[in-house]
């Protein structure tokens, strides 16, 4: 296995904040039955809380609610509102959408704050981000992850790596920098490792639940503890660093069982 290359210049001095990307997409929803809705069913729903996500205010909330839907093609979508909370401004509210395949790996996300909307694509061989203040391309290699600070997109990271001991899977991953106020994104490719770190129980919603917890390094953003369900959901997750940076489950439903989506440790990582 080739080590990931370092970090060096620029790239080594990136924000060390846990939730920097937020605020730069900022600038750029039941009854105990499945729901349908234009040919898609509901899975689940719920709400994330974050506390201290930005590194400045501890009592700075970030308060997620969040749709599951299943597809008729298989596929799934989420749908969420990302309010801020507790900063002494206006509160700002992120509404984004996430396509994800049907073992739940990204292929869309749409954000919109305000009027302001932005498209990122992932495909096969290229990510494109269309926003108002115009388009970027990358290519890419057939294997990789895009980084988003959200719960969905961090999830997809773990969801990679099967539950055994290792020294973890190293991973390409896609990050998307603002270059100034109206410019196009800049696209970066970078290296990071994910690692299982072990079985235990999480607060989630009010309740002890099973959980998967792996930790994950991705380029010059801060390490982050990520504890998923045995359906590959996202309860909890944490920055390595500084434990008062974290995300938890406040509220949880299910209305469908979800597939079982984490690996057996026979299996291999998938591509």
């Amino acid at each position: 296995m080739n080590p990931e290359p370092k970090h060096t210049g620029a790239t080594a001095g990136r924000a060390r904040l846990f939730v920097p990307l937020a605020f730069v997409l900022l600038f750029i929803l039941t009854s105990s039955l499945p729901a349908q809705d234009a040919g898609r069913i509901k899975i689940a729903d719920g709400e994330y809380l974050s506390r201290g996500q930005s590194g400045y205010n501890k009592d700075e909330k970030f308060r997620e609610s969040w749709v599951l839907w299943r597809k008729g093609d298989g596929k799934f979508m989420v749908e969420s509102d990302l309010q801020v909370e507790g900063t002494g401004k206006n509160q700002q509210v992120l509404h984004y959408s996430i396509q994800l395949s049907a073992d739940m790996r990204l292929l869309e996300i749409t954000t919109r704050a305000g009027e302001n909307e932005t498209l990122i694509e992932l495909g096969a061989e290229e990510v494109r981000v269309k926003g108002r203040r115009g388009e970027s391309t990358l290519k890419v290699p057939p294997r990789y992850d895009f980084y988003l600070p959200l719960p969905w997109c961090l999830g997809s990271f773990a969801r990679r790596v099967p539950p055994i001991k290792s020294a973890g899977l190293p991973v390409m991953f896609v990050a998307a920098d603002e270059q100034g106020p109206d410019s196009p994104m800049a696209l970066t490719m970078l290296w990071g490792r994910v690692q299982w770190v072990g079985s235990e129980q999480v607060d989630a919603a009010g309740l002890r639940v099973d959980a998967e917890k792996y930790l994950v390094h991705l380029g010059p953003y801060p390490g982050v503890f990520i504890w998923l369900s045995k359906n590959g959901l996202m309860l909890a997750s944490q920055n390595e660093e500084n434990p008062e940076q974290r995300t938890e489950t406040a509220r949880f439903r299910e209305y469908e069982k979800l597939p079982r989506l984490l690996r057996d440790p026979q299996q291999k990582p998938a591509n």
